[in-house]
């Protein structure tokens, strides 16, 4: 097996007394240089503005008011902010972007509320075969 072993001959670099190292730093120069390594440094317009900070917080006090009073309007009880799909919810109306307009009152209570009750049956079907080999069963309140 050690006679199969590849043998390669390490070349040296050749160096010129007077250069002491220095061709090596120069080859180094022309090659990659630091700055692919770090984050460029910021541009005087890659900083946003103090103005333009303060319209953002004052364009999402003005998103949060309005989510406010809709929820004092409507009498939804401020703890509804804590379900899990509160925030989801403003997600997928702020992706869809600024032309969204939300369902009214017959598709809410039609055809969406129907789609959502299907989709917690399958959910609940996905765990009934494991019902009779745990021996329970999902209890939700209200």
């Amino acid at each position: 097996m050690q006679d199969e072993d590849e043998i390669r001959e390490i070349q040296s670099i050749p160096t010129s007394k007077s250069a002491k190292g220095k061709g090596i730093a120069q080859e180094h120069k022309r090659g990659k240089t630091i700055g692919t390594m770090f984050m460029p440094r910021t541009t005087p317009g890659g900083q946003p503005s103090i103005k333009s900070v303060l319209q953002g917080k004052e364009a999402k006090e003005k998103v949060d008011l309005a989510v406010a009073k809709w929820m004092i309007d409507a009498s939804i009880p401020f703890n509804a902010a804590n379900s899990a799909y509160y925030q989801t919810m403003f997600d997928a109306a702020c992706s869809f972007g600024a032309g969204y307009k939300a369902p009214n009152f017959y598709d809410l209570r039609g055809y969406l509320l129907t789609k959502n009750v299907v989709h917690v049956k399958n959910f609940v079907d996905s765990f009934r075969s494991t019902w009779k080999e745990t021996k329970c069963t999902i209890m939700a309140d209200g």
